[in-house]
Parts: C-alpha cells; sequence; structure tokens
C-alpha cells in the first residue's frame, strides 16, 4: 500500500517517508516537518499521478499550516501527549487536523476516516485514535 509516516528519535533526528508500492522518498528538508494526508515530494507525487482536486488542495494546504504552527510550540522534545494533541485538534474552522470525510455537516460517513497513530519506540507502545464525527478514545497497544 501507500502511506505517509513521520518519524523522529531522541536525539531529535526527523524524516518523512512517503511510499507507493516500489517507490519511497526520505524527506529530512525542514525544521519542523509535517504532512496533512497526500504526498509532497516530487518523484511521490508524479509516480503516485496524485492530482489533488481544488478542495484537496486547500484541503491539505490549510491543515499542512495548521500542524507546523502547532508544532512550532515544541522546540524541543515532543511528547507523545502533545502529539495526540496535535493529531486530534479540531480547533478554528474547517477543514480540521483530526477531520472525518465529507466535512463536519456531513450526514454519513460513507468513505474510511483519517486516524492517527503515534509510535513510541523506547517505550514499544502503540498509540492510535479513530476519526468520526467525534473523535475516538486513544487506544494504546504495548508490543
Amino acid at each position: 500500500g501507500s502511506f505517509n509516516f513521520l518519524l523522529g528519535d531522541a536525539d531529535g533526528d526527523k524524516a518523512v517517508v512517503e511510499a507507493i508500492p516500489g517507490r519511497f522518498c526520505v524527506d529530512r528538508s525542514a525544521q519542523t516537518l509535517v504532512r496533512a494526508n497526500h504526498y509532497m515530494c516530487g518523484e511521490t507525487i508524479r509516480r503516485s499521478r496524485q492530482r489533488l482536486g481544488r478542495k484537496q488542495a486547500a484541503s491539505t494546504t490549510s491543515r499542512h499550516r495548521q500542524m507546523a504552527e502547532l508544532l512550532g510550540r515544541y522546540h524541543t522534545k515532543l511528547s507523545p501527549s502533545a502529539a495526540r494533541k496535535i493529531l486530534t485538534d479540531r480547533s478554528g474552522s474547517w477543514p480540521w487536523i483530526h477531520q472525518f470525510p465529507d466535512g463536519p455537516d456531513a450526514q454519513t460517513l460513507n468513505v474510511m476516516t483519517i486516524d492517527s497513530l503515534i509510535a513510541v519506540s523506547q517505550d514499544r507502545v502503540l498509540h492510535t485514535c479513530r476519526g468520526s464525527r467525534k473523535p475516538g478514545r486513544w487506544q494504546a497497544l504495548s508490543l
């Protein structure tokens, strides 16, 4: 499948890995690395044939800006608690970082929701939260 992973370690090294079948791109280009659901590496965009409509592009751009702003508040270590707050943020107007398909006023959820996943390797724990009309509760899975 395809994915975006945001990786960081205790020394502060960060990277975003965007992957499609047979290819991946590692981005370490910025102080704060964020993604809002869609690819940003040129090679991944080209090979995946990602084409965003105006509504999708506006949503991604807005959510990307919100994440960068929230992450900017954490100049040092980002705790799992702070990461959970960022990933489930629904402040301000739509589109929220933690959203669900078809917008805030949709009557049905007929497509996949946006889920959040945090892996804390030193603790060997995965934290996950389902997106829906009301954010699901965070669950922890010890490995």
